[in-house]
């Protein structure tokens, strides 16, 4: 549910949407901010934003499986701690598409991933993580329409 403020505008609706963002309005359609916010987390799960937050609070960078605390994990993995994912072995062209403004995955994060993956394609745009889906400026997405039709970026 989204609160208005005096002139109608859905201001906590736009304060959702506006953290995950870039946190510049004019980058995306505002008009849809009620919309958007009242889905929200569509397209995800609890256990994918709690798998999420275990990789934030990690003190290594590490991609590792989700933690069901070390009782569970032996059930699971055989061993007390969640096995690391070998992106080394990720052998097909990955390329990484990334917001220098966007506040969940983060150039840090994608460089170091871009490293580590053997055939990463690395390329950094200025928006956040929102304006790839709803944002105004879609100019990124000719270098998406290259990558489809087989052509280098």
């Amino acid at each position: 549910m989204c609160i208005r403020d005096r002139h109608g505008v859905p201001r906590i609706c736009s304060n959702i949407v506006h953290h995950f963002s870039e946190g510049d309005n004019t980058k995306r359609n505002t008009d849809r901010d009620a919309v958007f916010a009242s889905h929200f987390p569509a397209g995800t799960s609890t256990r994918l934003l709690m798998h999420f937050q275990q990789m934030v609070n990690a003190k290594d960078y590490v991609l590792q499986k989700f933690d069901y605390g070390s009782t569970k994990n032996l059930e699971v993995y055989k061993q007390a701690l969640p096995p690391i994912y070998n992106v080394s072995g990720i052998k097909k062209k990955v390329y990484l598409l990334v917001g220098k403004k966007d506040p969940l995955a983060n150039t840090l994060d994608a460089k170091v991933l871009s490293k580590v993956l053997p055939n990463a394609v690395y390329r950094e745009y200025d928006i956040g993580h929102i304006s790839f889906m709803w944002g105004i400026d879609l100019t990124y997405f000719e270098d998406v329409l290259k990558i489809l039709n087989g052509q280098e970026i």
